[in-house]
């Protein structure tokens, strides 16, 4: 596995389920090695919008993933996304765990 992600210019993140939660502990291990990833949309609107300054999620995925096949600057720029965010993971994690606690002691 790690032979084929190092080797990857983009990884596909593809739900099995149709109503799939977005599956982090995946994501995670691709950012931390600056991939570009392309993940279909989960069924979590508020992690898919904090995963976003990382991820590319599209209902498209073969269209997101040519265009960055054929865009390296986009992909380069996603790739610094990736680690970026990886680095500062642990203050993303702890962020949303905050706004789940609040939202649920409404």
């Amino acid at each position: 596995r790690d032979r084929a992600v190092a080797s990857a210019k983009v990884v596909l993140n593809l739900h099995f389920y149709p109503d799939a939660a977005l599956e982090v502990h995946r994501l995670n291990f691709l950012l931390a090695r600056r991939k570009c990833v392309v993940s279909e949309p989960s069924n979590d609107a508020h992690l898919d919008c904090l995963y976003a300054r990382a991820v590319v999620f599209a209902q498209d995925v073969a269209t997101a993933t040519l265009a960055l096949l054929r865009d390296e600057t986009f992909r380069k720029t996603a790739e610094a996304h990736a680690a970026l965010f990886a680095a500062r993971l642990p203050a993303h994690a702890a962020a949303a765990l905050r706004s789940t606690l609040k939202l649920d002691a409404r």
